[in-house]
């Protein structure tokens, strides 16, 4: 009897072990992993529905330069990732635990899924689509807009319904809006929107290109890439409400990709100021620019590690 009761005790706690570690984290990313590859290119890559095309090209109408909305976010060691793939024949979302096991498809439709990124609670995750187009999965459909769901797929909301390109999304800290940048006004801006869809800003107003918006941690802030004023691309920061914007950096290469540290005191970004894409780190004021990489390849910054 004493064993048997050892036993079942045992079996007790190591299942609610395995059950803690099956809860979906709740860590926010306050910075998308936008990858813009040249300041020069014009084009967003995506993948389409061919089977032996892993990519094409579409040129949104504006002049920013080449940006690949986020595929990847981790909101937790312990807990899940979700991403964009093409691996069963057209961009879907999809979301994995983070040593890679127990692969779940979010999505399916014949319509481009992605840019995911979760909510700071871990319950939503807000994506592009372009399933509302005019031709779904048509890679030259320029219509992309916001959709929010639960992390387990269910209950798809359409946030936006604005008829123009959407891209690089960014929860804020306390989940109450998104802000991404897009071309509706004719140029590329910065808008936020309440994350019930209600309530859609624009927070610049330039005739140049503002792309890439990242909220601080504290979500007072704003980081983005702008070639306002010298017509280069550099890093800019302004308030949540879009006064204030500050010019960071400024030089004739292309500055892109911004990044908050966690405590915000820093932001990370890249830049081929060097000759070649390189991750460089500032203070948040823009002073005390280090440069962190130096080799042949290009690297760019992704997002900080939270701990």
């Amino acid at each position: 009897m004493k064993k048997t009761a050892l036993c079942l005790l045992v079996i007790v706690i190591v299942i609610t072990i395995e059950s803690a570690f099956t809860i979906t984290g709740c860590k926010k990313n306050t910075a998308t992993e936008t990858v813009a590859t040249t300041a020069e290119a014009n084009t967003v890559s995506e993948a389409t529905t061919s089977s032996t095309t892993v990519t094409e090209t579409t040129v949104p109408e504006t002049t920013a330069p080449e940006t690949t909305a986020p595929e990847t976010t981790i909101i937790a060691a312990e807990s899940k990732i979700a991403f964009g793939s093409n691996r069963d024949g057209n961009y879907e979302i999809y979301v994995m635990n983070s040593d890679g096991s127990d692969v779940v498809r979010l999505t399916d439709n014949k319509a481009l899924d992605f840019s995911p990124v979760w909510s700071s609670d871990g319950s939503r995750i807000a994506f592009i689509s372009d399933r509302d187009g005019k031709d779904p999965g048509n890679i030259m459909e320029k219509i992309r807009e916001i959709y929010i769901m639960n992390s387990d797929g269910s209950d798809v909301i359409r946030l936006t319904n604005d008829n123009a390109g959407i891209f690089s999304l960014d929860w804020s800290p306390d989940d109450s809006r998104i802000a991404f940048w897009s071309n509706l006004d004719g140029n590329a801006e910065i808008y936020v929107i309440n994350s019930d869809g209600s309530g859609m800003v624009r927070l610049t107003d330039n005739k140049e290109d503002d792309l890439d918006a990242v909220w601080s941690p504290d979500g007072s802030k704003i980081a983005f890439v702008s070639n306002r004023d010298s017509g280069n691309y550099g890093i800019c920061v302004m308030n949540s409400d879009g006064s204030g914007i500050v010019r960071l950096t400024d030089n004739k290469a292309s500055d892109l990709n911004p990044a908050w540290s966690p405590d915000g005191s820093k932001i990370a970004f890249g830049s081929n100021r060097d000759g070649n894409d390189e991750i460089y780190v500032m203070n948040s004021d823009g002073s005390n620019v280090v440069r962190l990489t130096k080799n042949e390849a290009e690297d760019r910054p992704s997002d900080w590690c939270w701990k």
